[in-house]
């Protein structure tokens, strides 16, 4: 497997989402229990930029999620042969609502 890779979205439902981007961490840990952790912004976190321009406006339609794709080898010091347990640490940000789906490790196409 290449990459642990999730669909997000800034809920803009929440005035609480005061940012232009949120962030959030994953981190890998092993059986040993040691973990690694890298943030969702070193990876590129355009999924967690807020999807509307300007405070107060209605919502309409559908807000659609993107995927979030952490390839594996950014997670140092952990054994990857030996992965149990996915954590999503939301300590980046003072505040904020995400919504996260589809959580899932993937290989690249051949």
């Amino acid at each position: 497997l290449d990459a642990l890779q999730f669909r997000a979205v800034v809920n803009p439902a929440y005035d609480i989402n005061f940012s232009k981007y949120q962030d959030l961490a994953v981190a890998l840990v092993d059986g040993s229990g040691t973990a690694a952790a890298v943030p969702a912004s070193e990876v590129g976190n355009e999924a967690l930029k807020y999807p509307v321009q300007g405070r107060g406006l209605r919502i309409r339609g559908h807000i659609l999620m993107q995927q979030v794709r952490f390839p594996l080898d950014v997670f140092e010091g952990v054994d990857l042969s030996d992965i149990r347990a996915v954590e999503f640490r939301f300590t980046r940000m003072k505040a904020g609502v995400i919504n996260v789906a589809d959580v899932a490790f993937s290989a690249a196409p051949d």
